[in-house]
């Protein structure tokens, strides 16, 4: 994990150096690339386990097992035309809902996304059990005139592992 935080730090320093060291041509083209812009809706399902697991089934008298609804947006910082983008996104959810509960969940997640749509992302999630660590990765799928976000998320809290499965669609811009 130590390594992936330096290769991070070293891409952003690196490609800030290069915009502020570029001419005035370079610069224009790099303001008038496309970026990928995957902000939208998201749905899906996530799993509880460990003792979470075994609250949200006494306290709350649900399954540790429920659907997913919210919304991500997305900053993208720094964007290499043809290699990759770093970018941060902030994704607020509803869980429950199916189950007639409300448990909202907030992440804040760092994160790099390459040309080919494979991302990865780290960063805070903060929900009713308190702080943990949120990791995700996934693959942008696209039509051509659709983007369909698929993401892999797992939020590591003391209470237990969630694993969550989110699909999200955006336009092509």
């Amino acid at each position: 994990m130590k390594n992936f935080f330096s290769l991070l730090l070293l891409c952003c320093t690196i490609s800030t150096a290069g915009f502020s060291q570029s001419d005035d041509s370079t610069q224009s083209a790099h303001r008038g690339k496309a970026r990928v812009e995957l902000s939208g809706p998201r749905f899906g399902i996530s799993v509880i386990t460990g003792d979470d697991a075994k609250d949200v089934r006494d306290e709350l008298d649900i399954a540790p097992v429920m659907l997913q609804f919210g919304w991500q947006y997305e900053i993208q910082f720094v964007s290499e035309k043809e290699d990759f983008t770093i970018l941060s996104e902030f994704i607020p959810l509803v869980g429950g809902v199916e189950q007639g509960v409300f448990l909202p969940s907030l992440s804040g997640l760092i994160g790099y996304r390459s040309n080919s749509g494979f991302e990865f992302g780290f960063g805070p999630n903060l929900s009713i059990t308190g702080a943990a660590l949120v990791i995700a990765a996934g693959k942008n799928l696209q039509t051509s005139s659709l983007n369909f976000p698929l993401n892999f998320a797992l939020v590591f809290a003391k209470g237990g592992v969630r694993a969550s499965v989110l699909i999200g669609v955006s336009t092509i811009e």
